[in-house]
């Protein structure tokens, strides 16, 4: 489940009601111009998320700037990164194709990774947990973490909240669970905030009384005390943890490799 780094390229951008594209056919273009950007970037997968809204429990940072669209990409394990690191894509080529004049803005481009022990459930949907469930969405977690405490929190991660996440997938709860951490910004206009991490959280972040956050507060109880919440146990991080946005998407297009 967790034998190598999983690198991904994440974009987010704003589509508005008047852009003559349509956003799945932005994402088949953003994938195809940041395959050709190289000879040495592949790509496995990727996934394009749609924002609904905030996640309404977890909204106690300033507003910051609305994005539309966020596109996670799964580069294979045969890409170059120190070449795409090297010659990174231009974002504005990397979404060449549509009309600029017409509602469609680039906003972020970054090369993140979910690294080798990092404790998480397996990064990409296998046949255990297909099909999508319905009433599933996906948050998504944009946080920053002083540069100091990264070995900190990488461990926190890897000791508490992986062995969650990898319960949750497992028994249903989430279909799955990403989290990754900020190797190299290509492009961030500057309206945008400040993150160098990125957690894709998918499952039910409508009901409480049997969705994600209840069956996470279940599973720490289940791995470590019986009443342990999820406010106590994220604890440790709160004094230094930012998180400028977390929202909740709908997927609007998924295409993963077959296991």
């Amino acid at each position: 489940m967790d034998d190598r780094d999983y690198y991904f390229w994440i974009a987010t951008f704003a589509l508005s009601s008047d852009a003559n594209i349509e956003p799945r056919d932005a994402a088949r273009d953003m994938v195809s111009k940041l395959e050709a950007s190289s000879d040495t970037v592949h790509v496995s997968g990727y996934e394009l998320y749609q924002d609904i809204g905030d996640v309404e429990f977890d909204a106690d940072e300033d507003k910051v700037r609305e994005w539309s669209h966020c596109l996670l990409v799964e580069l294979s394990p045969d890409s170059d990164i120190n070449a795409l690191i090297r010659n990174p894509p231009d974002v504005i080529g990397s979404m060449g194709g549509m009309d600029w004049s017409a509602g469609v803005e680039a906003l972020t481009s970054e090369l993140t990774v979910r690294p080798y022990g990092a404790g998480t459930a397996l990064p990409r949907p296998n046949e255990k947990n297909r099909p999508f469930p319905e009433r599933f969405q996906t948050a998504i977690e944009y946080i920053s973490i002083p540069r100091e405490k990264w070995d900190h929190y990488r461990q926190f991660m890897r000791s508490t909240f992986g062995p969650v996440g990898c319960w949750m997938v497992e028994h249903g709860r989430s279909h799955k669970i990403i989290i990754t951490e900020s190797v190299q910004t290509f492009y961030r206009h500057h309206t945008m905030p400040e993150w160098n991490r990125i957690h894709f959280l998918t499952g039910d972040f409508d009901n409480e009384k049997d969705g994600f956050y209840y069956w996470t507060k279940a599973a720490l109880g289940e791995l470590f005390q019986h009443d342990l919440s999820v406010k106590t146990a994220t604890a440790p991080i709160h004094g230094y943890r930012k998180k400028p946005k977390m929202s909740k998407n709908i997927v609007l297009a998924s295409n993963w490799p077959a296991d």
